[in-house]
This record gives structure tokens, C-alpha cells and sequence, in this order.
């Protein structure tokens, strides 16, 4: 038995939800090989392929590929792996970056609360300053 598919993607749900059922009865799913014989290709099996209690029932759903074809994709799949690494490794790298810019921002604003404070007693310990000065300054003249 064979099957054509579409390129629609009406067309590909409807292949992906038909009902077929391999010799055991079992309901069969579209599931795609990534040997180096068959990369990405599309097969019918029995849920127990593999396995044991396997009825034998296995169906092609895409024709066979060119020679060149199953020499390259399975290269391309090496960089697109190699590629989702190196994505999830800058991601990960990402979130400690902005772990450590949150630290540093806590750290920046802990920083600017203690310079106010700072500020604010620098400011009165200068009024204190001036006023002591001006009662010294005062006195002097008084006991001249």
C-alpha cells in the first residue's frame, strides 16, 4: 500500500491523523527515521517495533531519497546539533550575565543609599561645624 502526501499543511495533519493500524490492531503514528540510510524519512510502524511482540507491520511513507541527499542531510543535522549547543550555551551564558548585572544593580543601589546617608551627615557634621565655630568665634569677641 502506498500513500502520497501533499505539501499543504491541511494536507500533512490529515496524513498524521489517519486512522492506520498495523496486524496486531494497534494504532499506528507517522514517525521519522534518522538512520544514515534513511534521515528525516517518514514510516508507518507497529507501536512494538523494536521491541518484542513486534507483528512486522512497517509502511515507507516517503519515497526513498536520492543518493546525495542521504549523504548531506545527515551533515547538516551535525551542524544544526552542533549549532542548538552552541545557542543553548550563549543562552545559559546569557542568564548568569544577567544574574550578575541584577547582583551589581543591588549592589550599585545599596551603594547610592550609603553615599546619600554619607551626604546628609557630611551636611549636618558641616553645620555643626559652623555653628561651633561661629559660638567660638563669639565668645573670643565676648572675652576680649
Amino acid at each position: 500500500m502506498s500513500y502520497s502526501h501533499g505539501s499543504s499543511a491541511y494536507e500533512d495533519k490529515v496524513v498524521h491523523e489517519m486512522d492506520v493500524t498495523c496486524n496486531c490492531g494497534s494504532k499506528v503514528y507517522l514517525t521519522a527515521s534518522w538512520t544514515g540510510r534513511n534521515p528525516g524519512r517518514r514510516y508507518w510502524a507497529c507501536p512494538k517495533y523494536g521491541s518484542s511482540g513486534y507483528c512486522g507491520f512497517f509502511m515507507w511513507f516517503d519515497p526513498e531519497m536520492c543518493e546525495r541527499a542521504k549523504s548531506i542531510i545527515p551533515s547538516l543535522l551535525d551542524k544544526m546539533y552542533k549549532y542548538r549547543r552552541e545557542i543553548e550555551q550563549f543562552n545559559i551564558r546569557e542568564r548568569e550575565g544577567a544574574v550578575r548585572l541584577e547582583v551589581a544593580m543591588r549592589k550599585l543601589e545599596d551603594m547610592e543609599k550609603e553615599l546619600r546617608v554619607s551626604k546628609k551627615f557630611a551636611n549636618t557634621l558641616w553645620k555643626v561645624v559652623i555653628c561651633v565655630s561661629t559660638m567660638l568665634f563669639i565668645l573670643i569677641l565676648c572675652f576680649k
